[in-house]
């Protein structure tokens, strides 16, 4: 039998961090650029929720990085 796998988007482990630091600001202010809730921003850091197109465009705008370096395709067996 054929099992299911369920592909996700994640954010990369420490990326938002380095960014922060990089730029000097906190996950909050990055979140205010990136206008998206601090919650938000915490949920997908957290891997709590997929980050939505929203999300990863702001993401990529904010921090002038490809896709490929802020985020990864995960995958999981579909339940």
């Amino acid at each position: 039998m054929h099992k299911r796998t369920q592909r996700q988007i994640r954010l990369k482990s420490g990326v938002m961090f380095a960014h922060c630091e990089r730029l000097g600001i906190s996950r909050d202010e990055l979140a205010r650029r990136m206008e998206v809730s601090s919650t938000t921003a915490y949920r997908v850091h957290s891997g709590d929720v997929e980050p939505s197109p929203k999300f990863i465009a702001s993401f990529m705008h904010v921090t002038g990085e490809k896709f490929e370096d802020l985020f990864e395709i995960v995958e999981q067996a579909a339940a």
